[in-house]
């Protein structure tokens, strides 16, 4: 089974940040995990990778409640930047957030192809292949 080439962790946890990567490698689902702790290093990180010419990530994993620039920040300011990029990385909401608005806001965006509430568990993973990655199977 191919992996994904690279994923995007953005949460200002870092105990949630490694729970990702270690999920992520013990299920061969990307070859590369790359952390960010709040949504303006994602975006400083992204905006770098078109400067490169670099390849976005295949997926972000998105926390909502974090400082500096939150996850809903993050979503309007990747509107802009989206266009550059070579492809479109797909988002999945990850959050402990239990209201339902969180939910429909985030299904708003047309970028966000799942909400997930935390923590990420192996089974999520291999429905995200199966369901949006199935090229790589």
């Amino acid at each position: 089974m191919a992996l994904l080439k690279e994923i995007l962790l953005v949460d200002d946890d870092s105990i949630n940040l490694l729970l990702c990567e270690l999920l992520s490698q013990k299920e061969g689902f990307a070859e590369k995990c790359v952390k960010c702790f709040n949504g303006q290093e994602a975006i400083n990180y992204l905006k770098r990778i078109v400067e490169e010419d670099h390849p976005a990530p295949d997926l972000i994993f998105l926390d909502i409640n974090m400082p500096v620039m939150n996850g809903w920040d993050f979503l309007n300011e990747f509107e802009q930047i989206k266009p550059t990029l070579r492809r479109r990385p797909k988002i999945i909401v990850l959050s402990s957030s239990p209201d339902p608005n969180d939910v429909t806001k985030a299904y708003s965006y047309s970028e966000v192809i799942h909400f997930i509430s935390k923590p990420l568990q192996a089974q999520s993973l291999r429905d995200i292949r199966a369901k949006h990655f199935q090229h790589l199977s």
